[in-house]
């Protein structure tokens, strides 16, 4: 019995080592918006529960996510421990820009940090971006590990905030970008055309996998474009949408006027034969750069939206050109 004894003893102390978690936490300097929860240390990684908390005012809002280069590091030493995943909260990388959309002033949202495995140290530091003040920068971090908590469910933690996660990354010189929540994906590509007139065309692509019919109402796609000057924005415009039937329609009638034109050219022609004439001819051309800005939206029965955006840069080439003759 005294020897089971000492074998239980022994079990239950490596497993309070490699098991531990606590919630009594002190950070000596953080962002307002971030406040740690728990943390605890599992067997192969460290997990680090935090909550965030969107501005007050709507024109500080942006996009929430952490940056892949983010690292734990110990006070006294340069050891690092880099993260390895992020629950609930998009990664951003390098060649992948991903963000959650907030929705609203003062919004919260629960998400878990996933670190390699600490050793079982009391206080250190987690660095997104050294020196950037937007970034979730926690110094000081220290646990009280004489109160201990019990595991926190991963799932019932996070139930209650779920992710609306923007996306975009560039292939072939487009930017492609999407938008993801609640198991709907919509996925949006802007680039510009030059076929009887100057035109953004929008290519989207809208993937249901929340196990409901969605109703995608055309009247609810958005469009604005901007000019920019010295690279900032110098002008906003907004962008008519033409259904299919308008640009038929428009295409018809441009090739109509060609046909015109070149009827009557060649009745011009047709009239000054028999004449000497002497022609001076010249030419213009001007470029307008800008960038455009695309929206659309979809809503399921349950009231749940989903929208995407995205942007492309084009030029605009426009040539005249002019004839005088002396007879």
């Amino acid at each position: 019995m005294f020897t089971r004894f000492l074998l239980l003893n022994a079990i239950l102390l490596i497993s309070n080592i490699v098991f531990a978690q606590y919630s009594t936490i002190k950070v000596e300097k953080q962002p307002e918006s971030i406040e740690i929860l728990q943390i605890d240390f599992r067997e192969f990684s460290t997990l680090i529960y935090a909550k965030c908390t969107s501005p007050e005012s709507i024109d500080d809002m942006e996009g929430i996510n952490i940056n892949e280069k983010t690292y734990i590091q110990p006070y006294g030493t340069n050891k690092k421990y880099p993260l390895i995943n992020s629950i609930n909260l998009p990664i951003d990388m390098e060649a992948i820009t991903r963000y959650m959309l907030v929705d609203y002033p003062g919004q919260e949202h629960h998400f878990i940090l996933e670190f390699e495995k600490l050793p079982k140290i009391t206080k250190f530091d987690i660095i997104e971006k050294e020196g950037e003040e937007s970034a979730i920068n926690l110094y000081g971090i220290e646990i009280d590990t004489t109160q201990t908590k019990n595991f926190m469910d991963i799932d019932t933690f996070i139930a209650d905030y779920p992710v609306k996660e923007f996306g975009a990354y560039i292939k072939d010189d487009r930017t492609i970008s999407w938008v993801k929540a609640n198991g709907i994906t919509l996925t949006i590509a802007v680039q510009g055309v030059r076929q009887y007139g100057k035109y953004f065309q929008v290519d989207m692509s809208l993937q249901n996998l929340c196990g409901k019919p969605i109703l995608f109402n055309i009247n609810n796609i958005k469009a604005k474009g901007y000019i920019l000057k010295d690279g900032e924005i110098f002008k906003t415009l907004p962008l008519d949408i033409l259904s299919s039937y308008d640009y038929d329609k428009m295409v018809y009638n441009r090739q109509a006027w060609n046909n015109f034109l070149v009827a009557f050219g060649e009745g011009m022609a047709a009239s000054n034969a028999g004449h000497s004439s002497s022609s001076t001819t010249y030419t213009g051309s001007s470029t307008t750069h800008a960038d455009a800005y695309a929206h659309g939206s979809a809503m399921d029965n349950y009231g749940n939206s989903i929208y995407g955006s995205t942007s492309a840069y084009g030029s605009a080439y426009t040539t005249s050109y002019g004839k005088s003759t002396t007879h």
